[in-house]
């Protein structure tokens, strides 16, 4: 078992696995973000044993990269990837934008679904298109993304999910929402999560029984 924060600040990236691959496993000829790796470099270890390789980046910068630091997707470029477009995961930076510390916001939305929904930042959108763009309950507009049509004017897209621990997080996911503070239906929905309660609210308002009392 892990602390909360080890996984929530994230000073930690596997059960220990990574390290024995950083040491044992061959990379050469491998592609990690814009790295390709070369060969083995024989000068430098770390002082787990850990080995750095001989990488060149797709702008013709050559490095020694740590195996870890491959394997844990914590060096994807020489640098050059911030003035890119693309990302080193191939999403389009000017639809998404940057953080503030130049990060893509489309990997830290990705990473983000995977540890709290157990879904991809592409099968999220494969959900939002499938919804046509729309809250899946009042058909309003919903905005995903920085740069597509549309942005801004619609509501906020939320994710909505069942809140039920015993499935796994990825059949908890039933659709995305309109959002917000104060209004949207996710919010809505989250105060009366309750099948049963609202079938009896459906019964109640299309059958009042004051109805069949006053006619």
């Amino acid at each position: 078992m892990l602390q909360q924060s080890l996984v929530k600040y994230a000073p930690t990236s596997s059960c220990g696995c990574l390290r024995t691959e950083a040491i044992t496993k061959n990379l050469t000829g491998l592609i990690y973000g814009f790295w390709t790796v070369l060969s083995l470099s024989p000068k430098k270890k770390k002082p787990n044993g850990g080995a750095y390789w001989n990488c060149v980046c797709e702008c013709g910068t050559k490095k020694e990269v740590s195996a870890e630091s491959l394997l844990g997707s914590r060096s994807l470029s020489c640098g050059c990837s911030k003035d890119r477009p693309i990302c080193p995961q191939g999403h389009n930076i000017e639809e998404w934008g940057r953080d503030k510390t130049g990060m893509c916001r489309a990997c830290i939305k990705n990473r983000n679904f995977i540890r709290n929904y157990g879904i991809t930042l592409a099968e999220y959108i494969a959900i939002w298109e499938f919804q046509n763009g729309v809250c899946a309950i009042c058909s309003e507009p919903v905005s995903i993304q920085l740069g597509r049509p549309g942005y801004g004017t619609g509501c906020r897209a939320e994710l909505d999910h069942e809140h039920n621990d015993a499935l796994p997080k990825k059949q908890q996911v039933r659709g995305i929402l309109c959002g917000g503070r104060w209004s949207g239906c996710n919010r809505k929905l989250g105060r009366l999560d309750k099948p049963e309660w609202l079938l009896a609210a459906y019964n109640y308002v299309f059958n009042p029984p004051a109805r069949q009392i006053l006619k």
